[in-house]
Formats: C-alpha cells, structure tokens, sequence
C-alpha cells in the first residue's frame, strides 16, 4: 500500500472512531454530539494534506452517518441524505483549509498570538458552517430529525463541530503539522495538555448526559403516571355508566326508544368521549320473528336484525343460533 492510501486509510479511521465516540455524547432529542472532534481532524488534514483528503473525509463521515442514523432509530442507508451530508461534510474541510490559507497561511508554525487567534476564533467557527447548514435541511426533510428541533440540531452540530475543531487541531497541528521541527518540541508542551483537556471534557459531558438521560426518564415516569391515572378514572367511569345502564333495564318496565336517550343523555353530556350507548339483548333464533315483530311494533319502522360488511354496507342478517341486535 503506497504511502497516500495509508495516510488516507489513517484519516478516514480516526474520522470514523472518533464521530462513534463522540456521538456517545449527544444529548437527547440532539442528532449531532455537542463536542465533535472528527472536524477539526478533517479540517487539520485538509490543511496539512490539501485536497487530496477529501476521499478519506467522506469515507470516514458515511461511517458516522451511519452509526447515527442507527443510533436515531433509523435504517443507515434507506435514504440519500447521509451519503450526501457525508459529501458536504468533506466540502467543510475543503472550505476550511481555503479559509485558513487566506487568513492565516500554510505552512505556518502558529508561533504567534494573532495566526492563532485567527485560526481558532475565526478560521474553526466560519470553517464548520457548511455541514450544519447544509445537512440539517436534508434531515429534517428525510425525518432523521424531527421538525421542532431543526433549529436546536443546526445550532447543538454547528457548536459541537467548532469545539471539536479548536479540541483537535492543536492536536494535528502536534502530530502531522509541517515543517515537522517547528512541531516535534510542542508534542508534550501542547499534545498532553490537550488529551487531558478532552479527557476531562468528555467525563463532564457524560456525566451531563446522564443527568439528561435521568431527567427524561424522570420526567416520563411523572407523566406516563399521570395518564394511568387518568385513564384508571375514565375507565371506572365508563364501567359505572354501564353498570347504571344495566340496573335501569333490569329495573324499569316499558321502555322506548326516548325512555333509553333520556336516561343515557346526561352519561353523553358529561362525558363527550363516549360515542353512544347501545342496548342488545339476546336473541336466540326460534325467537328471532317474534322478536323482530316485537320491536316494529313498538318503533313504528321496518326493523329487522341486520348485519355489516367490511365496507360498512347492512343486510339481513344470516341464520345463526343466537343474535345481539342492537335495540336501543
């Protein structure tokens, strides 16, 4: 394997390694992880390398895309969209490295307080515009992301990709920054401060994400306690008025149609969710005539005990050994 397949190979694994990890700290309902250091090493190789890291970039970021999209609930690739913010996401880099040769200029050894001023307050947040603004629309419209929180995901990826460039481009900077001598004396003055600085950022953003996480469940076993309450109440309510329908049959003698609504109208006018009370005796078969007389009788119409198809048509209803017609 020749020395650029290897280089590219390197780029696209730490990419794709380091957005697993960190997507470990998105918090919900975030799609994007606050602190995200893979584009600051996209951004750092496109500096170093030039454009011929954009491959490995792209590579690297569909791996994420895909794990995201896992994580999310989402099938990895049944739609375009995380192909194509991996592409986007490898334009970022290319924009950054223009930025920072226009504002700064490669090879530089970042020795003093304005290049590197420039590089990190100007270079890193204008440099990760690109990936937010252009992959949120294609989530939101894809349903990656759901349409309340496009704003809250632009601004939580916009952030988490600008800390994660300042995080890891001191980083590259110490480890393939050219001219190499200008860098080989930074490797501990800058490297170990920077590794323990992310140590100690990722333990303070797991533990908020626990916190997160033990808020919502919290939060969610209030409500969901709530609602089984208030549906237990509906339901013995619902029981009460059935029971009170069943006395009054049992109970009262000659009743008609208008008998039945006056009883049942109040259960209806308290309660406006219930849909109707139906009142279905059984009826066996041997009786079904008599049964039927009976009720044109007291109705005045051309009752017959019917049935329903599945498109909602009625009809006669076919023999069988016991009916419960609906009466009242």
């Amino acid at each position: 394997m020749s020395s650029t397949l290897r280089l590219l190979a390197l780029i696209a694994v730490a990419y794709a390694l380091t957005g697993w990890l960190a997507l470990h700290f998105a918090v919900p309902p975030g799609y994007a992880a606050p602190i995200f250091p893979p584009a600051g090493i996209a951004l750092g190789a496109a500096i170093i390398y030039g454009p011929r890291v954009f491959p490995a970039v792209v590579l690297g970021s569909v791996a994420v895309q895909a794990f995201a999209a896992w994580q999310t609930g989402h099938q990895p690739f049944s739609h375009w969209a995380p192909l194509a913010i991996a592409f986007f996401v490898g334009l970022q880099a290319l924009w950054g490295a223009w930025l920072a040769q226009r504002l700064v200029g490669f090879p530089n050894a970042l020795d003093t307080p304005a290049s590197v001023l420039r590089l990190i307050a100007v270079v890193a947040p204008l440099g990760c515009l690109p990936a937010a603004s252009m992959a949120i629309p294609l989530l939101l419209q894809a349903g990656f992301v759901p349409p309340g929180d496009g704003l809250f995901n632009w601004w939580n990826w916009w952030v988490g990709d600008t800390l994660g460039a300042v995080i890891a481009l001191p980083l590259m900077f110490v480890l393939l920054g050219q001219p190499r001598e200008d860098w080989r004396e930074r490797k501990f003055g800058v490297g170990l401060p920077m590794a323990l600085a992310i140590l100690l950022v990722a333990s303070a953003l797991l533990q908020v994400r626990n916190w997160e996480a033990q808020r919502i469940e919290a939060q969610f076993e209030r409500d969901s306690a709530h609602l089984s309450s208030l549906i237990r109440k509906r339901l013995d309510a619902q029981i009460d008025m059935t029971l009170a329908v069943q006395h009054f049959m049992a109970v009262a003698t000659d009743i008609d149609r208008q008998k039945f609504r006056d009883f049942v109208s109040p259960w209806l006018q308290r309660y406006p969710g219930t849909q109707n009370f139906g009142w279905s005796p059984l009826v066996r078969e041997e009786t079904r005539q008599g049964f039927e007389r009976a009720v044109r009788g007291q109705h005045g119409d051309d009752y017959r005990i019917l049935d329903r198809d599945t498109s909602g048509r009625t009809f006669p209803a076919a023999l069988a050994a016991e009916y419960l017609p609906i009466t009242f």
